[in-house]
């Protein structure tokens, strides 16, 4: 009995990749490669007994486990954080996930437990940058492996071009008080239009030559996403008229975007002295009861 172990490969037109392994002579899907002339010549042999020929296929791929696995990925924010949120399906393995940024500094790791991936698929969240700070803007590099043995199953070159806010939207409520306005809250609608997420962390409010800096916890924005930011605040002393008022977003003193519109700072409203219940009913006795003692005094 004779075997011919046979080493099948991809196509021609698509050849060999990195990490491929290397055997000889290996057979293209799409030709008969060198199999076909080395069973002709074996029908040459004036051999007495039956050769037998038993071919062994080896399926030949760049891993054995990248056909069967699949990776997806998309950008977030959430808790303060901005993550890269990646799904696996597969065959259950451990996997461990590996994120480095565009400076080549690896900044999430991610793991998967076998019996986490029992069903087939299986989400983590990997960190693009340190907690509290908007992730840089170029290509990231994503590499999944398992863990026993360590092999690279998949790697992803994504190239992002960075969170770009927009406020859409500002409000702002006044107090007129001891002859001037002064500006008490603010309500911003604020957009993320890039495909990245911006974590903020400071608002700057500039109007009538005053300044003043709203701190907040790590607000996240996802990409797509819209959010509203209300915040409490005091800038006093403002005269009539129109005054422009400059809101400014920023993380890890990185300014994000700024917003400039008007307020109006108009007269202040006239209250009327509010009259006690009963006041005209009271008048009118009091009237009445004088214009009797008056008509007694000259009868």
């Amino acid at each position: 009995m004779m075997v011919i172990p046979t080493y099948w490969a991809r196509e021609r037109s698509v050849g060999w990749k990195e990490g491929d392994a290397i055997y000889d002579h290996p057979t293209p899907l799409d030709s008969e490669g060198t199999l076909l002339r080395a069973l002709k010549s074996i029908r040459v042999l004036n051999l007495v007994h039956k050769i037998i020929v038993g071919v062994l296929v080896l399926l030949l791929m760049i891993m054995p486990t990248i056909a069967t696995y699949e990776v997806k990925y998309s950008a977030i924010s959430e808790d303060g954080r901005a993550a890269l949120k990646v799904t696996v399906r597969g065959p259950a393995e451990s996997l461990k996930i590996i994120l480095s940024d565009p400076d080549g500094n690896t900044v999430g790791r991610g793991y998967i437990p076998t019996e986490d991936l029992v069903d087939g698929v299986e989400t983590v969240e990997v960190d693009m940058a340190r907690y509290g700070e908007t992730p840089k803007r170029g290509t990231y590099t994503l590499v999944v492996k398992t863990l026993y043995p360590e092999e690279k199953i998949y790697e992803a070159n994504p190239t992002f071009k960075g969170a770009k806010l927009n406020i859409t939207k500002a409000e702002y409520e006044t107090e007129y008080l001891l002859g001037s306005w002064d500006i008490r809250k603010l309500k911003l609608t604020i957009s993320n239009d890039g495909d990245l997420p911006a974590i903020i962390d400071k608002i700057v409010i500039k109007a009538g030559g005053k300044e003043e800096e709203l701190p907040i916890l790590y607000e996240g924005i996802s990409p797509g996403e819209e959010k509203t930011i209300s915040k409490t605040l005091w800038i006093s002393g403002l005269e009539k008229g129109k005054h422009p008022v400059t809101v400014e977003l920023y993380s890890k003193d990185n300014k994000l975007t700024s917003y400039t519109s008007e307020i109006i700072c108009g007269a202040p409203e006239q209250t009327p002295t509010p009259k006690p219940a009963g006041f005209e009913l009271v008048f009118a006795i009091v009237g009445l009861m004088a214009m009797i003692l008056l008509r007694g005094r000259y009868a």
